[in-house]
């Protein structure tokens, strides 16, 4: 029996299509961005990617034929990462309500009455419901509105003149929020096309094959995934305490997410620095030069800004005391459960939140691995740099080691920048030749429910 084939993918922006689809959103885009961020204005380049970062949504939607509203919403709960698809559901749910009010003057940004005609006539191929493209387009509308309004934040937080969205600050959100984050890498993953693919060992490169530059843009995604792990606790499970302080006495809450924010802004402005510095790396007299970023450690190092981690540490059980106590209140257990399906969010943060709360400790771990590594690889006054910072960081790093005995169980997988890992479109690659080796599967296609590939060897068939 075949495995099952993958929804064919309509290509909005291909040459053959752009014509009859460029422009369509960005008066909306505008305005979206109007409604979230009023005193700011964004860049033309930067409409135009959002304009392409819809298309390839409404290309993933459309791809499994919907006929009406309830096959949207079920798919999309399966497909988007939880809270992004109940938030989702919820506010187009509010706007068609909204439409029914108003007695069928139009709430939508987008233009559902240029949108549902194309769509029949290019993509379904047939009639379609309205109320269906209406519903579309509030999810639409719902994914704009939050990406511009964290593309905002970002300029404000990384720039101190804050006037235009640009391009960089908008694939900046999508790095640091995670639901979004996964949304469009499975994006990307429907993308893909069916040549042949490499085997796994031709992707991996070993301590010694990576060249500083490589580490260098290594330590900046790493980086970057740490961010959205920041922003997961402090945007996901912070919220929720936030808003209920009649529930959550706010001394306990703070307790609970203590030095986050400095740990978040330290994260921001190390990527932030690291980022100018690749920038700066150019050609001089017909050579190329490596990024210069022992001098960001350096200066940071210089500065004790990674003391925070200390005091960090120092809070970390008292974090947890107060998360147990917060849960042990009765009323509190049954607001949770009401934020998502019954039990799941409220297990989340009782045992998965005292977990993610131990990542900025490993994570403080990685950067004293990153120097040492980066160290080895460099040379001249990049080398001295590296050197005065792991010099300033030895006190630091015997504070921690005595703090976190007992505290921090070992990991057996790399720290991210001694081992370069597949891509992530040659990790979506090897996935779709695992499933293609498997006769017989009836299960879900492993794109749609996989982000990474991490381990494994020469691929063999496998019967069901």
């Amino acid at each position: 029996m075949a495995s099952p084939a993958t929804n064919v993918v309509y290509d909005f922006i291909s040459k053959e299509n752009q014509s009859k689809w460029r422009g369509i959103l960005q008066p909306a885009i505008g305005k979206i961005q109007k409604q979230v961020h009023p005193r700011m204005d964004i860049e033309d380049d930067a409409v135009l990617y959002m304009e392409d970062l819809l298309y390839h949504l409404l290309a993933l939607i459309c791809s499994t034929k919907p006929h009406s509203i309830n096959d949207v919403a079920t798919y999309i709960t399966k497909t988007f990462v939880v809270p992004l698809n109940t938030w989702a559901i919820n506010d187009a749910q509010r706007t068609m309500e909204r439409h029914q009010l108003r007695k069928g003057k139009s709430v939508f940004n987008l233009p559902v009455d240029k949108l549902n005609p194309l769509l029949e006539k290019e993509v379904f191929k047939c009639v379609v419901e309205v109320n269906m493209v209406r519903y579309i387009a509030a999810i639409l509308d719902y994914i704009a509105a939050d990406i511009l309004k964290l593309a905002g934040n970002v300029m404000k937080n990384t720039r101190s003149v804050a006037i235009r969205i640009k391009v960089s600050d908008i694939k900046l959100s999508l790095n640091a929020d995670v639901a979004l984050h996964s949304l469009f890498k499975q994006l990307n993953a429907q993308q893909l096309g069916d040549g042949t693919l490499p085997p796994v060992e031709a992707c991996e490169e070993n301590e010694q094959a990576a060249t500083y530059d490589q580490l260098v843009r290594q330590l900046v995604s790493n980086e970057e995934k740490y961010i959205s792990h920041l922003n997961l606790i402090l945007k996901v499970y912070q919220e929720p305490f936030t808003d209920k302080p009649k529930l959550f006495p706010p001394e306990e809450v703070k307790k609970v997410f203590l030095h986050l924010p400095e740990l978040h802004a330290l994260s921001v402005q190390l990527l932030s620095s690291l980022d100018e510095c690749m920038e700066m790396a150019g050609v001089v007299d017909g050579e190329p030069q490596s990024p210069q970023a022992g001098f960001v450690f350096e200066e940071m190092a210089e500065s004790q800004e990674f003391d925070v981690y200390a005091n960090y540490a120092n809070s970390y059980s008292d974090s947890v005391n107060a998360l147990q106590k917060l849960l042990e209140n009765a009323e509190a257990k049954e607001y949770l459960k009401t934020l998502t399906e019954p039990d799941l969010f409220k297990e989340a943060i009782q045992y998965v939140l005292p977990k993610s709360l131990l990542e900025p400790l490993y994570h403080c771990f990685y950067y004293f691995e990153a120097v040492n590594m980066l160290m080895r690889k460099s040379k001249g006054e990049d080398l001295d740099a590296y050197e005065a910072a792991e010099g300033c960081m030895v006190r630091l790093k015997m504070n921690l080691e005595k703090q976190c005995t007992g505290l921090l169980p070992s990991r057996k997988e790399d720290l991210g920048v001694l081992v370069q890992k597949p891509s992530y479109k040659t990790s979506m690659k090897i996935i779709s030749s695992v499933q293609s080796k498997i006769e017989g599967w009836e299960g879900p296609d492993l794109l749609q429910c996989s982000t990474e590939f991490l381990m494994g060897k020469k691929n063999t068939i496998v019967y069901c």
